[in-house]
């Protein structure tokens, strides 16, 4: 059963993965935009795999060079049974493992990235379920990867609460200053 967060108004996304970092939860953290979501699935607070709109990974492939697009359109043809597009590009010699995995963590990050665009969404926290396919071969994000840079709630100087901007003002410090 999902648990309401609030929305992204109420906190940063850096806010929540900082706080599930610390707590070292695992589950997934659902983001619902206009009946669309995205979904940050975390093992002991480290994201190890982001399902959201992005780069598909035959893209990803073609685009670095590391395969023709002739290559990819067999590789899309071919009977699917239980691989994925990357495990058929390896198994025909067209990509090496190494380089799908890059690929692969390239794609999760850009998938991330696309999250932490987002103005506002509904938040959910989420139990433990399986990882989306793939994600467990996949070692998770380090963490100043996910939160290095990213805004956090004290940043957001346009959202000052009024009181707080005028108490720091009297200070004579700056409405972003922290605590």
């Amino acid at each position: 059963m999902p648990t309401s967060l609030g929305t992204l108004r109420d906190a940063t996304l850096g806010d929540l993965l900082g706080h599930l970092l610390r707590a070292r939860l695992d589950g997934s953290l659902v983001l619902d935009v206009d009946g669309r979501s995205g979904r940050i699935h975390l093992r002991r607070g480290e994201v190890v795999a982001v399902e959201a709109e992005g780069p598909r990974f035959g893209a990803l492939a073609v685009s670095a060079g590391l395969v023709t697009p002739e290559a990819l359109g067999d590789a899309l043809n071919e009977d699917r049974g239980a691989r994925r597009i990357g495990q058929r590009l390896v198994l025909a010699g067209h990509l090496r493992s190494s380089a799908r995995d890059e690929l692969l963590l390239a794609q999760r990050a850009a998938r991330l990235e696309a999250l932490f665009r987002l103005d506002d969404a509904e938040v959910s926290w989420w139990p433990p379920s399986p990882f989306p396919a793939g994600a467990a071969e996949l070692p998770p994000m380090p963490p100043s990867r996910v939160l290095s840079g990213r805004p956090r709630r004290r940043t957001r100087v346009g959202e000052v609460d009024p009181a707080r901007r005028a108490a720091l003002a009297s200070l004579g410090l700056h409405a972003s200053a922290s605590r």
